[in-house]
């Protein structure tokens, strides 16, 4: 959950409303950074590490080959986007309440 805080934050904030995007080269880009760059586990989601990320995103870099100037301009803000993402799931903690108490009931006197 804090992950998914910090990103839908920094999207919020970096991503402004009306803005055009493409969700999946961000995820795409998002996912080669934090696996092949950060070094980070896949351990629970082997199947991350299957996926050849370099030809995924060759296949976005040369689509936008073909493409109008703005539609290059979207592209390159994904990888932007995507670079901030990362910065803020790399500063963001996990705080855990080491003072919790158990909350009791109290009974009802009939």
């Amino acid at each position: 959950m804090t992950y998914y805080d910090s990103i839908v934050q920094s999207i919020s904030i970096n991503l402004s409303s009306g803005t055009l995007w493409i969700p999946e080269l961000m995820v795409i880009a998002l996912l080669s950074q934090w696996i092949l760059e950060e070094e980070k586990s896949v351990y629970l989601y082997p199947f991350l590490k299957d996926i050849d990320y370099l030809k995924v995103m060759e296949r976005f870099d040369n689509a936008k080959l073909d493409e109008t100037k703005e539609k290059k301009d979207i592209v390159m803000n994904m990888y932007h986007l995507s670079t901030k993402l990362i910065d803020s799931l790399k500063s963001s903690t996990y705080k855990t309440n080491i003072h919790r108490k158990s909350k009791r009931r109290k009974k009802r006197r009939i």
